[in-house]
């Protein structure tokens, strides 16, 4: 509007962009994209946030962001040339959290790292053609974890030569492997297995005096045994079961362990049977070689029936079960005990 001579005059000229793109950009884990639009006549710019989906192509992650601009809805692709597939306990000789990750074949290997870091720890760096691989070919990365570290997250991911991640990343724990198997196994022994190795981590903290405010164990009583008790985060327990006379009220024996009487718990046994359960609690890691006396004792009948056991004669005869994972921790549980004595100078 300008105006002249007294007379104002006006004129009107319409401007329109001509966006080309987009240009796509992705987080670092490939969950955010974004879509920049960028005028070629003005340089103007505008940016508009997409939605991302993921799904498995030949084996590999594709991510798929779909943002709409100006009336139209534009797509763009990410392909990932390396997959972490999955993350396992491993137990063996020491506890370990195991993880398989596969690669393109158009990748070098020798190219390409893997990258895992602990909770306060570093990152550990590894070449992709030094390590082992299974029998479908995929690499296997197995993480060490102690016993004081097994509430500690793990992430893993892949990277190019220059750094660029090129697979999607996995955050795990020994933790999360036995809470998981806590909560969905139908295997008795994998429970129970699970159920002891959070309490043994969680005597390893407090021995340590490593992260305490999150032992361990410390959701080990949300979870229930084959029998529907829940679990208890204690120390290492031993279970003194007892077959009985059947014509016979139970309640005609009498228990003692240690000089006191105690009360046992009916339970099914393994052979479909009732049993009578005393269960020892209580005993430190330093004491696991500690023997404790059960005695049984029919009213009127003397003398009872005794049996002597410890934790360590438990480790003793599993430290070669056919079962390789209980074998692993007997053994841990082992070494865990003997520095537990040397410390306390035992």
């Amino acid at each position: 509007r300008a105006e002249f001579g007294g007379t104002a005059y006006t004129d009107t000229v319409t401007l329109s962009h001509a966006y080309e793109g987009p240009v796509w950009t992705w987080s670092d884990d490939h969950s955010q994209a974004t879509a920049l639009f960028a005028c070629g006549s003005c340089g103007h710019e505008a940016e508009v946030s997409a939605e991302v989906t993921k799904a498995l192509a030949d084996g590999f992650y594709r991510y798929t962001a779909s943002a709409e601009f100006g009336g139209v809805t534009y797509t763009g692709q990410a392909d990932l040339d390396a997959r972490v597939v999955s993350a396992l306990l491993r137990l063996e000789d020491s506890i370990g959290v195991k993880f398989r990750l596969s690669l393109k074949d158009t990748r070098d290997p020798a190219a390409c790292r893997v990258l895992y870091t602990m909770d306060g720890s570093g990152t550990t760096e590894l070449s992709m053609d030094s390590l082992e691989r299974d029998d479908q070919g995929r690499c296997l990365v197995v993480v060490p974890v102690v016993a004081k570290r097994m509430t500690d997250e793990i992430t893993i991911r892949v990277t190019d030569e220059n750094g660029e991640r090129i697979s999607n990343s996995i955050t795990y724990s020994v933790e999360t492997y036995c809470r998981n198997k806590l909560a969905s196994s139908d295997k008795a022994d994998l429970k129970d297995l699970c159920a002891s190795i959070l309490n043994y981590g969680a005597f390893a903290q407090t021995y340590l005096d490593y992260q305490t405010g999150r032992l361990a164990n410390r959701h080990l009583g949300s979870y229930t045994d084959a029998d529907g008790n829940p679990y208890s985060a204690a120390a290492p327990v031993l279970n003194f079961y007892f077959s009985w006379d059947q014509s016979l009220d139970p309640d005609a024996y009498t228990f003692a362990c240690g000089g006191e009487t105690c009360v046992p718990e009916t339970v099914t046994g393994s052979d479909g049977n009732p049993n009578l359960l005393i269960r020892v609690r209580g005993i430190a890691a330093k004491d696991m070689h500690q023997s404790f006396t059960v005695t049984a004792s029919l009213e009127g009948e003397e003398p009872g029936l005794s049996v002597t056991y410890s934790v360590l004669t438990y480790l003793y005869n599993k430290q070669d079960s056919d079962n390789a994972a209980l074998a692993g921790l007997c053994r841990a549980m082992y070494g865990y005990h003997l520095a537990a004595r040397t410390y306390f100078g035992n």
